[in-house]
């Protein structure tokens, strides 16, 4: 009988889930428009690949990084009044934006 020379099986490590987290494909939505961006613009502007901004504007978990890098961008830009009003967001004194809350109707 010939031995197995298969490499001994390693350890099972329980997963490790990354840092990151999702971003509100709305609120990046109108972030975007309220600054004139598209997706390219943001991805260059942050230094990420097209494809992980595209994924973090569908609500996929990103990496922590990744989400910093994003906001960072997002912050270099200004919010255009005009626009932002138009997409119902509200701009801070400090030039960012925040999305008005809607009154729920019952």
């Amino acid at each position: 009988m010939a031995r197995s020379t298969r490499p001994a099986k390693k350890p099972k490590v329980p997963h490790q889930r990354r840092e990151g987290g999702t971003l509100i494909p709305e609120a990046m939505d109108a972030a975007l428009l309220a600054r004139g961006l598209s997706t390219r613009d943001l991805a260059r502007i942050a230094k990420v690949d097209v494809a992980t901004v595209g994924a973090a504007r569908k609500g996929r978990r990103v990496s922590r990084h990744t989400v910093l890098k994003i906001v960072a961008a997002l912050d270099l830009v200004p919010v255009s009044p005009a626009i932002a009003q138009l997409v119902g967001l509200r701009i801070e004194q400090n030039g960012g934006a925040t999305k008005k809350r809607r009154k729920k109707v019952a």
